[in-house]
């Protein structure tokens, strides 16, 4: 599996139906298992296609998109 700095790394298997809590949302996923160190967890772009148009605040370090018709803010 390639990793966002170009390190290749080999996967321990597969977390189905993860449920991953940020803040007061909840997302379902299928998730990787990888030793990547003191990382907790990755969310990658195919995650945030799954939400179409997402907005990115740089200065407050915060994404929002819609999801179910609700806006939501990390």
């Amino acid at each position: 599996m390639g990793l966002g700095n170009g390190k290749k790394c080999s996967s321990q298997g597969i977390c189905n139906a993860l449920r991953v809590k940020l803040g007061r949302y909840t997302i379902i996923l299928n998730a990787y298992v990888l030793d990547l160190g003191g990382v907790d967890i990755i969310l990658c772009v195919e995650w945030l296609e799954t939400f179409g148009k997402t907005t990115m605040d740089w200065q407050k370090k915060t994404i929002s998109f819609e999801d179910n018709g609700q806006l939501i803010t990390l």
